[in-house]
């Protein structure tokens, strides 16, 4: 089983416990495995994926809480984290987290959430197209890309 898949069954598998529960990988706890840009590929294969999952990382500065998500939107913010922390680890919400939920708003208003199978379908093939047709670029070029920035979302 590969560290993509392992990932998945967790998630699937409610293998996270806890408010703010850690992956397990290779005895260390980590809030996302240790991914790179080598596992975007395999990670985008689930992007459409709608299994409902109901524990995961979550970002505790957040006031929000989420009960449950579909495990492809989770696995797009995962996807969003390994190109934030490329980039420059620094710039992680509490230095684990793309954002402060792995939910979309609105990049002109970030009040409105919006959890509509439209909204991530448009993020779904924003992200595919972002790493799909950008592949002759420098992978430093193509991480400072924001995959949404021609949508009107971003990560809340």
């Amino acid at each position: 089983m590969t560290e993509v898949e392992e990932y998945v069954d967790a998630l699937k598998n409610n293998k996270f416990v806890g408010y703010m529960p850690a992956y397990t990988y290779n005895g260390e706890d980590n809030y996302f495995p240790a991914f790179t840009y080598e596992h975007i590929d395999e990670l985008l294969k689930y992007r459409e994926e709608k299994s409902i999952i109901t524990k995961f990382p979550c970002n505790p500065v957040s006031s929000e809480w989420q009960d449950e998500l579909e495990l492809g939107r989770y696995i797009l913010w995962t996807i969003e984290y390994i190109r934030i922390k490329h980039i420059d680890e620094r710039l992680l919400v509490s230095w684990r987290f793309p954002s402060q939920n792995p939910v979309l708003c609105l990049q002109s208003s970030r009040g409105v959430w919006f959890f509509d199978a439209e909204a991530y379908q448009i993020t779904s093939d924003a992200y595919y197209a972002w790493w799909t047709g950008n592949k002759e670029k420098e992978l430093i070029e193509i991480m400072n890309m924001d995959p949404l920035e021609n949508t009107p979302y971003e990560w809340f």
